[in-house]
């Protein structure tokens, strides 16, 4: 006879991906299961950094706002976050219609910088016009 270890399913549990969106229209958006994962509700601000060469965003979540600090908004339904990163893209000349899409995330520690959450952009191959 099978031995049963069932474990009983609570809503409050991690439902959805854990990806990160980058928008068309400029937005990076936090999943659900990215928001509930990392306790965004916690904070207030991320922090943004671009590696050209690796052609990579790195941000970090604070409480202080700081000069280039973007404020994080939640969804309505309290299931995600998201928050408008325009002068970002435009001041590291990325284009949302190239790389917008769902990217999977790393953390890396970053000398200088400390624990750093990842993404590795990629040119969305839909904005290909071939």
């Amino acid at each position: 006879m099978k031995s049963y270890h069932f474990t009983k399913f609570d809503r409050d549990m991690v439902y959805g991906d854990t990806n990160i969106t980058l928008t068309r229209s400029h937005v990076l958006r936090f999943s659900s299961g990215f928001y509930k994962t990392n306790s965004l509700k916690n904070y207030k601000y991320v922090i943004l950094f671009y590696d050209k060469a690796n052609e990579a965003i790195g941000f970090q979540f604070t409480n202080i706002s700081t000069k280039g600090a973007f404020k994080i908004s939640t969804e309505k339904t309290n299931s995600g976050g998201y928050t408008s990163i325009v002068s970002f893209l435009k001041a590291n000349n990325i284009d949302p219609y190239f790389y917008h899409g769902k990217y999977e995330w790393h953390k890396e520690f970053i000398p200088g910088i400390g624990e750093t959450f990842v993404v590795d952009l990629k040119i969305n191959e839909d904005a290909i016009p071939f």
